[in-house]
């Protein structure tokens, strides 16, 4: 509404003033006024909005947007100083919005007024996301910028009706050649030239290829019932954006708690909702939930759920493995938490497994199947801070067991099929990482083991 208003006042001002009529007179037009009043009435609706409703509706009670900013407190200097923030990348983000339509808005830019607020949500903002090609900010300027473009085309080519048919075949190609050829360049498909120059602008191929915690993902969400309640992070929401009791945030007394733990979206400092109590898993979170799923950093809490963790493949999740963790370097006693990981490349670095497991001085085994698809000699390379030991079908294969951190490796011949496969690994202090490596037959790199060839338990 704001931007409406603008537009006309610009739009008839600029129209009038070259008939040369006094500017007292182009003020009292009627269309004028209604642009005032638009204008007006715009700016009382945003800071009732901003300043006193959502405030009053948000838990917080302050409207939660403001830290994308740079804080409740805006002033010019702030707003100069945002403007200037990572400008590079924001004058990209422009130029990347543009070009696909080969900069045909520019002609008429007194239609893009129109989407004034929604440039100045990326311009003045301090979150990247809002200025990268592949996230969702850029919804409301696309209209804008194809209309724009249209009347900017009509613009430069006022008789285009009048144009031979020829002509107008060559212009649309091209108009469709380079806005087809900027879809797939801005992609995260493989002809995404910006992937790995510019990986700002879009990211990796799990964007179109579902990895595996993808996959366990929807797994664990498809257990839960669909008329339960559930608190969410912001990543994870859509794909239970069809239920209705869904909350992006927590609320008291929810059925079920649903996060993952290695996704930035769950605590970063600029997002406004966590679906955790104190934006953490803490004592106190245990005291009313019970963890049902716990699978690879994922999470899934039920209130007054007292059972162990269910086993991943009561679900359909056969691949990966089983971790116990001890508060002892022995492995003695019951495990003080159980998961199941679908990768041998941890790094917990200074924290602990988990709020139930001690930073310093714990042991964990993980142990499962491991599929060889081939006969063959395999190269396992065992990397871990502090030492671990490797074991495959009960034999120990590399002994690196002790108080520092070790890079070991060792060759032999397995056959194809399923075998046993075991880590114990012990941490003294300081960081915790283990990663196990494979060499398999006519290849001269080691890779990560893919979850593929992992297994809970023999298929």
């Amino acid at each position: 509404m704001f931007s409406f208003g603008l537009y006309i006042i610009g739009s008839k001002i600029v129209i009038r003033l070259k008939r040369k009529p006094r500017l007292s007179s182009l003020l009292m037009k009627r269309d004028i006024l209604w642009a005032l009043a638009f204008l007006l009435s715009s700016i009382i609706y945003f800071y009732i909005a901003v300043f006193y409703f959502i405030p009053m509706l948000h838990p917080s009670g302050r409207y939660p947007h403001w830290e994308r900013y740079g804080g409740q407190k805006i002033d010019i200097n702030s707003l100069i100083s945002n403007l200037k923030y990572e400008i590079d990348l924001k004058f990209l983000y422009t130029f990347l919005l543009l070009a696909p339509i080969m900069f045909f808005p520019l002609l008429d830019s007194g239609f893009l007024l129109l989407a004034a607020p929604y440039f100045a949500e990326y311009l003045l903002s301090r979150v990247s996301l809002h200025y990268i090609i592949g996230y969702e900010y850029p919804y409301a300027l696309i209209p804008f910028n194809y209309i724009a473009a249209s009347r900017g085309l009509k613009k430069l080519f006022p008789n285009i009706k009048q144009m031979p048919r020829i002509v107008k075949t060559k212009l649309l190609g091209c108009l469709l050649l380079v806005s087809l050829g900027s879809t797939l360049l801005y992609s995260p498909t493989p002809f995404g030239v910006f992937n790995d120059p510019l990986n700002f602008i879009v990211t990796d191929e799990s964007w179109y290829t579902p990895d595996i915690r993808t996959r366990a993902l929807d797994k664990i969400i498809s257990i839960i019932p669909e008329n339960a309640s559930v608190a969410t992070q912001n990543d994870i929401l859509p794909h239970m954006a069809h239920r209705f009791n869904v909350y992006l945030d927590y609320k008291e007394g929810v059925d079920y708690i649903l996060v993952d733990s290695h996704s930035p979206w769950i605590y970063g400092p600029y997002l406004p909702f966590c679906p955790l109590p104190n934006r953490k898993i803490s004592k106190e979170l245990l005291e009313k939930y019970g963890i049902l799923v716990s699978i690879d950093g994922i999470f899934l809490f039920k209130e007054n759920y007292t059972g162990a963790p269910l086993n991943p493949i009561l679900i359909g999740i056969i691949n990966g493995l089983k971790a116990r963790f001890y508060s002892n370097m022995d492995f003695d006693g019951d495990p003080v938490y159980t998961e199941y990981i679908l990768t041998l490349d941890i790094n917990w670095a200074y924290s602990s497994p988990f709020i139930t497991v001690p930073n310093n001085y714990f042991s964990a085994i993980i142990e499962g199947y491991i599929y060889i698809k081939e006969d063959g000699n395999y190269t396992f390379r065992l990397k871990s801070d502090d030492g671990s030991n490797l074991y495959i079908d009960d034999i120990l294969i590399i002994n690196g067991s002790g108080p520092l951190a070790i890079d070991i490796e060792q060759t032999m011949y397995l056959s194809k099929g399923y075998h046993k496969i075991r880590i114990e690994y012990t941490e003294y202090s300081g960081t915790a990482t283990i990663k196990l490596e494979w060499k398999t037959p006519y290849k001269a790199v080691y890779e990560v083991i893919p979850p593929k060839y992992l297994f809970i338990d023999l298929p």
